[in-house]
């Protein structure tokens, strides 16, 4: 939600529950995106980690300790701890010394792998985007709107009237 929506859903608790409502500084949220994939191709995001039930050799409490792990990295992801998005992880295989192996060394191992190949390929944060058209009433003054326009990182594309 934006600030307005969040303003409006405010004031809808204090007017009709009468509820003292604070509302803390807003955060957006920014997700990493491996680098070797263009953004503008990147429409839709779904993240799913899924080993293949029949894989031989893989006992099935191993499987669910390294799909942890890999949830993990990815929910927390190397860049400011942004959740990944638009990953796929296949097992190829696992070696391990000795057959008592506790899953949770195998959810750390696998957190890890992640995690350093999400670095290797260049993960990068991409933040929200929208295209605004803002109309003043006359007599408004443009310069403290177009001050938190360029304070928030927008590209004016094109300004006219008699204050821009």
């Amino acid at each position: 939600m934006g600030e307005l929506h969040l303003d409006i859903v405010k004031n809808r608790l204090i007017r009709d529950y009468g509820l003292n409502v604070f509302v803390g500084p807003l955060q957006v949220l920014n997700m990493p995106l491996n680098r070797k994939f263009p953004a503008r191709n990147c429409l839709t995001f779904k993240v799913q980690v899924e080993l293949p039930p029949d894989s031989t050799n893989v006992r099935s409490e191993w499987l669910k300790a390294i799909n942890e792990g890999c949830r993990n990295a990815l929910h927390n992801g190397p860049v400011l701890g942004f959740p990944m998005q638009d990953v796929m992880i296949k097992l190829r295989g696992i070696t391990t010394s000795g057959g008592r192996v506790n899953p949770a060394v195998l959810s750390a191992c696998a957190h890890k792998c992640v995690t350093e190949a999400i670095e290797a390929a260049g993960a990068r944060l991409i933040e929200p985007i929208m295209q605004l058209n803002i109309t003043l009433e006359s007599g408004t003054e443009a310069q403290s709107i177009l001050h938190e326009l360029s304070r928030r990182r927008a590209d004016i594309l094109e300004c006219s009237g008699t204050h821009c």
